[in-house]
């Protein structure tokens, strides 16, 4: 926690990451069910999975819009 709030992160921030928690859970429960609980049957329930992929790409957004403390992409020496 300490961590977040040292980002920026409010309240309503924490609760947005509990619904990710949320929704990967709920996923992957799916994901056991249809596929199985042994994890080389999980791992290939995760391939190609559009929910997985759009959970991946709103967190990816969501925590891209908080800076990282003592971070700045202008002194970074490999860019890409």
């Amino acid at each position: 926690t300490p961590a977040m709030t040292s980002r920026g992160l409010v309240e309503k921030d924490f609760e947005q990451i509990a619904e990710f928690l949320h929704q990967a859970v709920s996923f992957s429960l799916k994901i056991q069910k249809e596929h199985g609980k042994l994890l080389k049957d999980f791992n290939k329930g995760l391939a190609d999975n559009k929910d997985i992929d759009d959970l991946k790409t709103a967190v990816e957004k969501f925590a891209a819009s908080f800076d990282m403390p003592g971070f700045q992409m202008s002194t970074m020496k490999y860019k890409d």
